[in-house]
């Protein structure tokens, strides 16, 4: 029987997957970085956030949060307007790669899905210079199509968590600080 409820509980979570253009990742792998990975409080940046379903996962997971997501598709980010609202979290049609915020400003900065489009190096630099010293970068991506990018942002950034599931990785990073 209790092999039966992890079951139906097992083919629920699945039911209940989060998509992506063309991708399925399972609610787990979300929730625990979202939860893991957040401080209580403070400042999150989404970048690639589309229509804001990535936002919302990581505000449902920390209330307290207050959260930007960023994407250059005017569409999609007048769809999560629509849907959302715009005060928490804050919706902008923004190029990821050009300087909008001040520095080391967020605790968290969320990059879903969005490596396999990135052609720009400066989306990664500016990641790295909007996140606090302490901060935490969590990249939910497929291997196959995110490689190129990684290479980019291993430059800059430490992976400290890895958890891959059916061709899905999820990575918490933490910034590689310059000497001196």
């Amino acid at each position: 029987m209790l092999q039966m409820r992890s079951f139906l509980l097992w083919l629920l979570v699945i039911a209940s997957a989060t998509t992506a253009p063309g991708y399925m990742i399972t609610e787990p792998i979300l929730v625990r970085r979202g939860r893991d990975t957040a401080p209580s409080g403070g400042y999150a940046l989404d970048i690639g956030c589309g229509t804001g379903e990535s936002t919302m996962d990581v505000l449902r997971n920390n209330p307290g949060m207050t959260l930007v997501g960023i994407d250059n598709d005017e569409g999609a980010i007048r769809h999560a307007k629509k849907r959302y609202g715009d005060r928490n979290p804050l919706f902008l049609c923004r190029d990821a790669g050009k300087p909008v915020f001040a520095p080391r400003v967020f605790d968290l900065v969320q990059m879903r899905f969005c490596l396999f489009s990135i052609r720009d190096e400066n989306v990664i630099h500016e990641a790295w210079r909007v996140m606090d010293n302490d901060g935490r970068l969590v990249v939910i991506d497929h291997d196959a199509y995110a490689q190129q990018a990684l290479l980019v942002l291993e430059r800059r950034f430490e992976s400290i968590d890895t958890y891959t599931q059916d061709g899905i990785f999820s990575t918490v990073y933490r910034k590689k600080l310059r000497k001196g």
